[in-house]
């Protein structure tokens, strides 16, 4: 296996991206029906900034040096001899600081074209496998990583409609919500006025998708107004054009949660049947922050 080498970057450049809310289908892909949100392509590649955090700028230094000079089949080898190591634990932190940051670019950045024959996104995902395979927490860990934003919130309105010409997912929910606490991410969506963020006069508010087809486990589960949930979130790219990305907002997936990382919070207590996050299958709400704010900091501030 090629050995992994940290290369020094020369410059800094400044890319300030905002989302706009699309009430069109994205002129890359016409024929997509549903919830999508442009933003502009990152202005470099990895998008290096003056204001990155030093953990964020080697973070990309190490993951650009990665792509580029490891084949991806040495790179299942070196992972597949880890153990739950100090490795795995430096690796985890870089990761969850570099979508933290930024959430925006880092999309851009891990869609970003292929790297021999391979994105980016095929070496992130290999990773949040092996994290969920050796993990002392799989299901929360993965969550933690892979999510784009993590907030509790409280669902304001639902729309329902029918995509007859999609595959599996034809019966749609648009919910929007209020963001009652934000744990991670720190760009969110206007629900109201001129649909343009990034301003210190942005809402709390965020929109997104689910599809009654996702819960398989709870055929009859609907999101309900008036109710809150606590709710990781994904942003995944719909497609790309010559200067923007149009993406979506859904409720994580790739964990392997059995409730689409979607949790009711009942009188102010978690309610997480399975025990996925490993708190208790209903946990008091304080608690349950507390708990998972350590985990959080356990992350990210880890030094081997």
């Amino acid at each position: 296996m090629k050995k992994l080498i940290l290369t020094p970057i020369l410059g800094f450049v400044f890319c300030i991206s905002s989302y706009v809310l699309n009430s069109q289908n994205p002129p890359c892909y016409p024929e997509y029906q549903g919830l999508n949100f442009v933003v502009p392509l990152n202005q470099n590649c990895p998008p290096y900034s003056t204001d990155m955090p030093l953990d964020v700028f080697i973070g990309y230094i190490a993951l650009d040096s990665v792509t580029r000079n490891v084949e991806i089949e040495d790179y299942y080898t070196f992972m597949n001899r880890q153990t739950y190591n100090d490795t795995i634990k430096t690796m985890m932190r870089y990761f969850y600081k570099m979508v933290e940051f930024n959430p925006v670019k880092y999309l851009n950045y891990k869609h970003s074209g292929q790297i021999n024959k391979f994105e980016v996104m095929d070496y992130e995902h290999s990773f949040y496998d092996y994290v969920k395979r050796i993990s002392p927490e799989p299901i929360l860990d993965a969550s933690l990583l892979a999510s784009f934003v993590i907030a509790k919130i409280s669902v304001s309105s639902v729309e329902n409609y029918i995509v007859p010409t999609a595959r599996n997912a034809k019966t749609i929910s648009l919910i929007t919500a209020n963001i009652d606490s934000l744990i991670k991410g720190n760009s969110l969506i206007t629900c109201s006025g001129p649909p343009v963020i990034g301003s210190s006069n942005v809402e709390n508010c965020i929109k997104f998708e689910i599809a009654k087809e996702w819960f398989v486990n709870n055929p009859e589960f609907e999101m309900i107004p008036g109710q809150s949930y606590f709710v990781f979130y994904d942003y995944r790219l719909i497609c790309k054009s010559e200067t923007s990305s149009y993406f979506t907002i859904f409720p994580l997936r790739f964990a392997g949660s059995m409730t689409n990382s979607i949790y009711p919070v009942i009188n102010d207590n978690l309610i997480d049947v399975f025990n996925e996050l490993g708190f208790g299958t209903s946990v008091n709400l304080n608690t349950f922050y507390n708990g998972i704010q350590n985990r959080i900091n356990q992350i990210k501030n880890f030094t081997p």
